[in-house]
C-alpha cells in the first residue's frame, strides 16, 4: 500500500502545522510576559523588604523624639506634681504614646482649624497618662534629673505568687 501524498494535501498539512506553531509561539510569548511580570513584582517586593524605611517628605520632624525635644518640651509646662523624663526613649509606654501624638500632630497641625481638637483629643489625655503622679513617668523627674527605667509588666506580680503571662 502506497501513500499517495498530493502536493495539495502536503500544503494543507504544512499550513495546519504553521497555524499550530503560531498558536504555540503566541502561548509562549504570553507565558513569558506573565513570568517577566512575576519577576518584576518579586524584585519590587524584595527591594521593599530590604530597603530602609524612608521618612515621608511631608513630615515636619524626622521622628517622635525630635518632635518632643524641638516642639513639645518648649511649649508645655505643668506644675511640680507632674512628672517628666529626659530619657523618654527608655520608657516603652512613653515612646508609644508620644509617637502616636507626634504622628497625629504631623497629620493635623498644618490644618489650623483642627489644632484645638488635636490638643483636646490627643495631646491632653496622653500627657495625663504620662505625667500624673501615677502615670508612666511616675518614677522620674526632669527637674531633679532622676530617671528610673520602668518595670516590665511581665515581671510584675498580679497577686500572691502570680505573674502576668
Amino acid at each position: 500500500m502506497t501513500d499517495d501524498v498530493t502536493p495539495e494535501a502536503l500544503a494543507d498539512d504544512v499550513a495546519d502545522l504553521a497555524r499550530e506553531l503560531e498558536q504555540l509561539r503566541a502561548l509562549y510569548d504570553e507565558t513569558k510576559a506573565r513570568l517577566d511580570n512575576v519577576h518584576l513584582d518579586l524584585a519590587e517586593l524584595v527591594q521593599a523588604v530590604e530597603a530602609p524605611p524612608v521618612k515621608p517628605a511631608d513630615n515636619v520632624y524626622e521622628d517622635w523624639h525630635t518632635w518632643v525635644v524641638m516642639w513639645l518640651e518648649p511649649r508645655v509646662s505643668r506644675g511640680q506634681h507632674h512628672r517628666w523624663c529626659l530619657k523618654l526613649q527608655e520608657h516603652p509606654e512613653a515612646e508609644m504614646r508620644l509617637e502616636s501624638v507626634w504622628l497625629a500632630w504631623e497629620a493635623m497641625w498644618p490644618k489650623s482649624a483642627e489644632r484645638a481638637s488635636w490638643l483636646r483629643d490627643c495631646l491632653d489625655p496622653q500627657l495625663l497618662s504620662l505625667m500624673t503622679p501615677d502615670g508612666a513617668l511616675r518614677l522620674c523627674s526632669a527637674a531633679e534629673h532622676q530617671h528610673t527605667t520602668p518595670p516590665d509588666l511581665k515581671r510584675l506580680k498580679t497577686g500572691p505568687g502570680m505573674m502576668l503571662q
